[in-house]
This record gives C-alpha cells, structure tokens and sequence, in this order.
C-alpha cells in the first residue's frame, strides 16, 4: 500500500488528483492522510483518514505549534501501524513532521514541495537537503524555489491536474469589451492586498471585479466592502472547484487577478491561476517581482503592475485593449505545449517509483 500524507483541508490540495489517477491505473491500493483543519467533517475520498482538530489559518503561529505537535503524534503513530510500501509527501512540512518514520523510507517516498515555508531559516534547510537527499525524487512546482532550496536535483511538476489538461478546449480570438470582468479565484487570505485592490478598482466602472472562494480574510473584506460602498465589486464566497464549475466562472473571465503581496513564499510561487489563464486562454494580471511575472514575460500573456502604480487601471485597460490577440493565441499554444511535456515527464517519475 502507499500512503499519500498532506498537512491540511484536502480541499486546498488539487494536485492529489493525479497521484491518485495514476494509483488508480495501476490497480495499486493507497491511502490519503490529512488533517482536517477547518473542522469541516466532509470527506472528500472514500479511503482517506481524518485527523480533525480544527486549527484556523488565521491562527496565531504560536498557537499553532500544539496543533501541528498533535497532528505529528498521530501521523507517526498511524504510519507505523500501516507499515506503507511507499509514501508520497505532500509539502516539506509534513516531512518534518513525521521525521521518525520517514528516516526509514530511504528512496522509498517522494517530496512534493508546492510552497516555500522555513527555508529561510539555516537549521530547517540542513534537514531538509537530507530529506531531499533520501527522496526518490523531489517534485517542485516552480523555478523559482531553486533560489532558496538546497542545491540538489529537482523534478519541475505543474500545478494542474492530468483532467483540467484532458478537458482543455481550442482558445478562441476574443475581441476586447469596454467593460472589463476581472475575476479572482481561490483562498481569500491576504487582507491587505486584496483590500489595496478593490480601492484601486473601485467604482471604475470600467471594471467589474469579482472575488470568487472563502478564507480567512473573506469577512472582513465583506465588511469593507460593505462600507466603502464599491458597487463593481463582489464577492461570491465558496465554489466547488470542479472543472465545470470552473469552467463556467472562467468563461467569463477578460483578466485573471493573479496579484498577490510579494513575500518570501509568493515572490517565489508559480500559482495555480497561472495555470487557469493558461488553458482557458485569460490574460493574467501579475505583481511586479513575483516569478509570475517571468512567466508570463516568457510567453507574453498578461501584465505585471506595482498595486501602487498611479496609473494602475488606465496600465490595465489600455493594456487589455493593446492586445494581439493572435500573438497572445500563439503564447498560450506555447506554453501549453512545454506543460504537457513536463506533466508527461513528472507521470513517467511517478511511475518509475511505483515499478520500485
């Protein structure tokens, strides 16, 4: 049996989906662990185990540690009962963690890594070179996390799933509209950020801006919302992120909110959206320093702005209304295409491992 071991909501956790597939294809048994930290009792999969202590992502971190010592106890414990063949870790943390009994698993578990944690801390990127180094293989998400992660060999992996690629359609020429929909689409948590948007789009009625997932910050941002009285913003609260769904939100997309803070994980990231603006044909509005924007630069299919540019909205709808949209069309293809060799590549490392 292998075992598959995430550190939070599954939920927030796409990517899953093509382990999963792939184990699925090779008749191999398996069994997801999470932690339930939202205190959701909602089970996604049928053969997973829940670890349910509710543990808010706006909690304080030093309220946290007890949550995660907990969770740490009961996975060690849950994986020496098991006895797993191999495991799958999903994110470095959950490495840590279960440090007692990933030491034996020696080239018998594979590293996910889609975020940057504590690697700007000495001690945490010591043990984790090790960790890295006793891997079969570490996958990582963006180019970008070779900046700070110990030198070693790295597997690139995207963040879309083998379906999202199957269910991919032809990107149409669009014709440029007056009124711009822009849409956001995932966790609501960086409160600053998003509140620095809306006033930046707020009542241009150049723009419609809809926000579109729950978090931590959702309330509050309601509630300025609420105040300030923009009426061309909205928030949609929690969406099912199935493909049709998503389809359907992203229909009707003219520019995908991609604009995030930069901090020492984000200025590193290759998100999601990237991956949502590219297969349904959106352009992207990026930060300026992100490695979004080396990404969309590479393949010209968005815009990179400060969200303190003085002339952050006129930048946007002039940009929009600039655009080639048969050279956009081209770099979509592009992109598309390096996507699929390098999801291609990552099924071949997964099975290599499976054939151990």
């Amino acid at each position: 049996m292998v075992g598959i071991l995430f550190l939070g909501d599954l939920k927030y956790c796409p990517y899953i989906r093509n382990y999963i597939e792939i184990l699925k294809e090779r008749h191999i048994e398996y069994e997801i662990v999470s932690w339930q930290r939202s205190g959701e009792e909602k089970k996604q999969y049928s053969n997973s185990v829940l670890y349910k202590k509710e543990s808010k992502l706006d909690k304080s971190p030093i309220f946290k540690v007890w949550d995660f010592i907990c969770y740490s106890k009961f996975l060690n414990k849950h994986i020496a009962k098991r006895k797993y063949e191999k495991i799958i870790v999903l994110t470095t943390l959950v490495a840590y963690i279960i440090l007692p009994q990933l030491v034996k698993y020696r080239k018998r578990y594979i590293l996910d890594i889609r975020d940057i944690s504590f690697e700007y801390n000495i001690i945490f990127r010591i043990i984790e070179s090790k960790i890295i180094k006793n891997a079969y293989k570490t996958f990582i998400s963006s180019e970008g996390f070779k900046e700070i992660l110990p030198k070693a060999q790295y597997e690139l992996v995207d963040n879309i799933t083998f379906e999202e690629i199957r269910n991919r359609k032809k990107i149409e020429i669009k014709k440029a509209k007056d009124i711009i929909k822009v849409i956001y689409l995932g966790v609501i948590r960086d409160y600053k950020n998003i509140k620095m948007l809306m006033d930046n789009f707020g009542n241009d009625y150049r723009f419609v801006v809809i926000f579109y997932g729950d978090g931590p910050a959702l309330v509050a941002l309601e509630e300025y919302l609420s105040k300030k009285k923009y009426n061309n913003i909205k928030f949609k609260g929690y969406y099912d992120n199935s493909i049709e769904i998503k389809n359907i939100i992203l229909n009707e997309c003219d520019i995908l909110l991609n604009h995030y803070a930069l901090n020492n994980n984000i200025k590193l990231c290759t998100s999601n959206k990237f991956y949502d603006g590219i297969f349904h044909g959106i352009p992207q509005l990026v930060n300026i320093g992100s490695f979004e924007e080396k990404n969309i630069k590479k393949y010209g299919v968005g815009i990179s702005l400060s969200i303190n540019d003085p002339y952050f909205n006129n930048k946007i709808y002039d940009y929009y209304h600039s655009i080639d949209w048969k050279q956009f069309r081209s770099g979509i293809e592009k992109a598309q295409e390096n996507i699929l060799i390098e999801m291609q590549q990552f099924e071949s490392n997964v099975n290599g491992f499976l054939n151990l």
